[in-house]
């Protein structure tokens, strides 16, 4: 996105997808275990943050400091014609909408909220990538 390259998104970019950070996950899922009333039961630990991914690729940009990310939109099938390891998940899980059911969980862990927004992750996501990137030796290379 820096070097102002367009960034490929499947379909219309607008179907739903939920993020959650692995902390959130954590403070979610730890006290499920040994929880009686949680035995035997589905419970979707899920952070509720809904997000088209088209919304998902402008918080990035936003985070990598680009203001006009050029966002290109593709069919599932095209996309999966160059890089065939992503057909299945492509045309089977990103191209529907995606959203679960919370309340069970918020029942069995009252108050729990995510603490970290897709932008705060995301912020922290692009500044490993630049330290890992200037550890490298390859800062400044798009």
């Amino acid at each position: 996105m820096r070097p102002g390259r367009p960034v490929v998104v499947h379909e219309d970019g607008t179907s739903l997808w939920t993020l959650m950070h692995t902390r959130d996950f954590a403070r979610a899922f730890v006290p499920l275990l040994g929880n009686g009333h949680a035995v035997g039961e589905s419970v979707n630990v899920d952070s509720g943050n809904i997000l088209t991914w088209d919304q998902i690729r402008l918080i990035l940009a936003n985070a990598a400091g680009v203001r006009k990310p050029v966002l290109r939109h593709r069919s599932s099938e095209s996309i999966a014609e160059v890089l065939p390891p992503w057909r299945d998940i492509l045309e089977d899980d990103f191209w529907h909408s995606v959203c679960f059911d919370t309340g069970k969980l918020r029942t069995l862990v009252p108050g729990f909220a995510p603490a970290a927004s897709f932008a705060q992750c995301a912020q922290e996501l692009i500044d490993h990538h630049d330290r890992a990137r200037a550890r490298s030796g390859r800062a400044g290379r798009g």
